[in-house]
């Protein structure tokens, strides 16, 4: 895609400058300058190719300086060749645990350089807020002068499993076999750590890629000109993604995914995926609370304050001329939602896995046993207790909330969603309540 390696060239070429002029030498740099630069060289093509669709590129050569030898600088000839240009991929997706520090210059390109003398080693630092917290030296099995990225001729370690995900920036330098280390490529928020346990990569990157294409294609922008500032996996309450459109009806499944954040010009952008990319939603809003309308054919009957300790009796009523379903056992799991002033996401253990909450919301014990549950309907006129709630939030979720996973509420103000399907057989509309109430301190004796 060379529209996109023309604004990615512009910025790698601006560093490149940099170093140069600090003094740095930039032998190993150029190669992934040079792969850029061939696409930078030509004219942009009026349409972009998809991500996976390959171009051949021929080789190029330019003289580079890349080393001080003494008071004189040393020209180099470095060849460098794309071998395949795929739309370019920031940042890598790596598992950690799993997999090394990558040594190409993005996700799914190859490149091969030739040096002029023969390289022995590579050496790729993780680093963060401008420290290095992981650093692989690579020794080739046998010293070339032509080195081909990613590196497949070696054996390297795998990322720490406990090092913190999240993006990292990568440094690279080659060590000649006369002991002339270069620092040659230095990239920002290039890599990305993932767990493998929540975060397979190839769905990540299926996800990764389809936001991006979906960003890029709504703004008319290059696939690269957005940065990726915020990648995280999320089991999603229901198939809307956690972005319910008031006119749609969607599936009530536990829906793994991802939410992402790009930044593109000073404006962030939120997405949400399935596991698998192949369902996406940008969310404007993201983590809204559904709100009732102001005739919602179902209200909550309740008291508008009670004190810690009082157990709270949630109770609904029908007003309108159709029946709803609401599940008799455990109504927390599938109709209601309870949120409380907080602006920070909870974290939620559930099955050995950290899920990150919508902002204020909160789980109750009543909403953990999702797997039982029986529906019942709520006739017009009628009245019926869902459930009575004693003040307490589950923390653990394992097959249900034990008592020693269970920790009791502060005082303060609380709303509950309701969200009641009309009865089998009928258009599938649903019915929206909400009630805020407060929770005041306990009566002192």
């Amino acid at each position: 895609n060379r529209k996109d390696a023309l604004h990615y060239c512009v910025g790698i070429k601006k560093e490149h400058e940099m170093n140069r002029a600090k003094g740095l030498a930039t032998a190993f740099g150029v190669a992934a300058l040079m792969v850029i630069g061939v696409a930078c060289g030509q004219q942009a093509e009026s349409t972009t190719p998809t991500p996976d669709t390959p171009t051949v590129i021929p080789e190029t050569h330019t003289p580079i300086v890349s080393e001080e030898d003494g008071d004189e600088l040393v020209e180099v000839l470095v060849e460098c060749a794309v071998q395949v240009q795929l739309a370019l991929e920031n940042p890598m997706l790596v598992t950690r645990g799993v997999e090394p520090i990558p040594s190409g210059f993005d996700a799914v390109n190859g490149a091969g350089c030739t040096f002029a003398r023969p390289i022995s080693a590579v050496t790729l630092d993780l680093v963060r807020d401008g420290n290095t917290i992981f650093k692989q030296v690579i020794h080739l099995d046998v010293p070339e002068t032509i080195v081909t990225v990613p590196l497949s001729k070696t054996r390297a370690q795998s990322i720490p499993v406990d090092l913190e995900l999240g993006s990292y920036d990568r440094l690279i330098k080659v060590t000649s076999v006369d002991g002339v280390v270069n620092e040659d490529l230095s990239d920002t928020n290039s890599v990305w750590l993932l767990d493998p346990l929540s975060s397979p990569k190839a769905e990540a990157r299926k996800a990764l890629i389809a936001a991006r294409r979906a960003l890029v294609d709504s703004l008319d922008i290059p696939y690269i000109g957005p940065t990726l500032v915020s990648f995280e996996p999320v089991e999603w309450r229901d198939a809307s993604l956690g972005c319910p459109k008031p006119e749609r009806v969607y599936a009530q499944v536990i829906t793994p995914g991802f939410r992402l954040v790009f930044e593109y010009q000073g404006q962030q952008y939120e997405y949400h995926t399935n596991q698998d990319g192949s369902a996406i939603v940008e969310c404007e809003e993201a983590q809204e609370k559904p709100t009732a309308s102001d005739s919602s054919p179902i209200e909550f009957v309740m008291k508008e304050n009670y004190t810690l300790g009082q157990d709270i009796e949630i109770k609904i009523r029908n007003n309108s001329a159709s029946s709803y379903v609401y599940s008799e056992y455990y109504p927390a799991c599938s109709n209601l939602e309870f949120y409380d002033e907080a602006q920070e996401a909870r974290h939620l253990e559930r099955l050995s896995k950290i899920v990150e909450l919508p902002p204020g919301l909160f789980i109750i014990p009543e909403g953990t046993h999702c797997d039982i549950a029986n529906e019942s309907q709520i006739k017009p006129g009628e009245e019926v207790l869902l459930l009575i709630w004693s003040h307490q939030e589950c923390i653990k979720d394992t097959w249900g909330c034990g008592e020693s996973a269970r920790v009791p509420v502060k005082a303060g103000k609380y709303t509950i969603v309701g969200k009641f399907p009309e009865s089998k057989g009928s258009s599938g509309f649903y019915a929206f309540a909400e009630w805020s109430f407060t929770i005041g301190p306990s009566e002192q004796p």
